[in-house]
């Protein structure tokens, strides 16, 4: 009886290779190689094994690769935080499976679309889940300019489509026993288009980078102890008495107050230095609702006094509400003035979702001196999907305020470069317990400050007060939807062959004799 997968001796190994490279594809431990490389052995090894066997086999070895690659990254109690590798693993799992089942029954060139269509289709659609574009291939690959230009065009499907894409080339290589006549054309069609891609890129960066004026711009971060002033006020707020006339909240003013005061003075600072926008880390003041107007009447006076544009934010707490907190941004112009107020849409699925007011899906725009000026808050910035702003909506200066953590430093704030250059816009993200960066809309990284390793609160930049427009700020999703109905596409081409071989068998020719 002839098998229906390769017989291959070395399929573990693959399989163990696999692994180890799985291990430095994602979370704190990336090295854009290794999911080149680990994507094409697991590949092979559900090519030479049953189905089923390598399902599970494929699912256990990419979930314990995960576990630790991602430790202390998502933040969820161990039980949920297991579930949640589990259902990534199935993810990643996937693709693999659908490859497995398909192409031994296409047996032509055009099979190898099979897995990037599968592989892309699964990224994306796990984009659009609770915990954004978190694990979604293309963030492996920081660091290479001239290849993350392709953003501009597909968003981040087009990186997932071209690593997944050269693991099924080489593997179809593989199957033809690296015969270069067999598999000739395949490899030079991707070979030629990674090539396109690449010198595209590069030009891009080198002939057409950011032409139009600067404006001096600073981050001014929080100070490391409001999480724990944070912590006490949400303490309160689960007692039976959580009322603003409890006097539990007096001493907790005093400290908010002081760190209010503390910010508003950095913020001068940084103004007679030259800084004509600056923008405050996430949540970088604590207010009770009945201090929210002192607050706003304060900000109003500084951008005032120093001619400034002031991205002021805050954490609003109002005992009175189901969610209590509302995390909020609000924009002064140089007059004083409050152009636009926005709330984080997106909390972070746990404690922050179950405490936080979300805030509208659009993005209000000001149409400034120094460029139009918008801005989502830290998590936001993970979801693609809330920055379609084409025409004369489209933001040149995004401010992300954002407050991590160590174990997502600097990977977080690098994800938010990834909207830079799908959007063109340039980005300013002051960033409490992280990395601070001002970014171009090419990728380039114009100044950082990690506060893991500078007791710095200040950081000063010059952005473009230009963005550009992207192919992907006017198409949006289309090309990860193309994938969609690649992959539909390969499952009826599938679906008809095997009609045909059950209607019209081969017959069995008779032995000689």
């Amino acid at each position: 009886m002839e098998k229906k997968y390769p017989d291959d001796r070395w399929s573990y190994l693959w399989l163990v290779l696999a692994f180890g490279l799985s291990l430095f594809s994602s979370g704190r431990w990336v090295m854009p190689v290794s999911l080149w490389l680990g994507l094409t052995f697991m590949l092979r090894f559900f090519r030479t094994q049953p189905p089923l066997r390598a399902f599970f086999l494929g699912w256990g070895s990419i979930a314990l690769a995960l576990y630790p690659s991602w430790e202390g990254i998502i933040p969820l109690p161990r039980p949920a935080y297991i579930l949640f590798i589990a259902f990534a693993a199935l993810c990643s799992t996937l693709p693999y499976l659908v490859d497995r089942l398909l192409v031994s029954r296409i047996k032509k060139p055009i099979s190898i679309l099979v897995f990037p269509a599968s592989f892309t289709t699964m990224d994306y659609l796990v984009s659009l889940g609770p915990f954004g574009s978190w694990n979604v291939t293309a963030y492996s690959q920081w660091g290479n300019l001239p290849f993350l230009q392709v953003l501009s065009l597909t968003g981040l499907w087009g990186i997932s489509f071209i690593i997944s894409w050269f693991a099924s080339t080489v593997n179809w290589a593989w199957e033809k026993k690296f015969h270069w006549k067999k598999f000739r054309r395949p490899a030079l069609v991707f070979l030629v288009s990674l090539t396109m891609v690449l010198v595209w890129g590069g030009a891009r960066l080198s002939l057409y980078p950011p032409a139009s004026p600067t404006v001096h711009v600073a981050a001014v971060t929080a100070p490391g102890a409001l999480p724990v002033l944070l912590e006490k006020a949400l303490n309160i707020l689960s007692s039976p008495s959580r009322t603003l006339d409890n006097s539990a909240w007096e001493p907790l003013r005093e400290m908010a107050s002081q760190q209010r005061q503390e910010m508003l003075e950095l913020t001068r600072n940084a103004a007679q230095t030259g800084a004509a926008c600056i923008a405050w880390s996430e949540g970088s003041t604590m207010v009770l609702a009945d201090e929210r107007q002192d607050f706003l009447i304060d900000a109003s006076r500084v951008s005032r006094e120093q001619g400034i544009y002031l991205a002021a934010t805050m954490l609003m707490i109002d005992p009175q509400k189901d969610r209590p907190v509302e995390n909020t941004v609000v924009l002064f112009n140089p007059n004083g003035e409050s152009e636009w107020e926005v709330q984080k849409v997106r909390p972070v699925p746990g404690l922050e979702d179950a405490v936080t007011e979300r805030g509208s899906d659009y993005i209000p725009v000001s149409n400034t001196s120094i460029g139009r000026i918008g801005a989502v808050v830290c998590f936001d910035a993970d979801f693609p999907q809330l920055f379609r702003r084409p025409g004369k909506e489209a933001i040149d200066i995004l401010i992300v305020p954002s407050s991590d953590w160590l174990e997502i430093t600097p990977h977080h704030a690098y994800m938010a470069v990834f909207r830079a250059l799908e959007q063109g816009f340039s980005i300013l993200r002051p960033t409490s317990n992280g990395l601070t960066l001002a970014s171009d809309y090419q990728g380039r990284v114009l100044s950082q400050v990690n506060s893991f390793h500078s007791q710095t609160r200040v950081m000063h930049a010059h952005l473009p007060v230009k963005g550009t427009a992207t192919v992907y700020g006017w198409s949006g999703d289309l090309f990860p939807w193309g994938c969609v109905f690649l992959l539909a596409a390969l499952v009826s081409l599938t679906v008809r062959r095997s009609k045909k071989r059950k209607r019209y068998p081969r017959e069995r020719t008779k032995p000689k004799g």
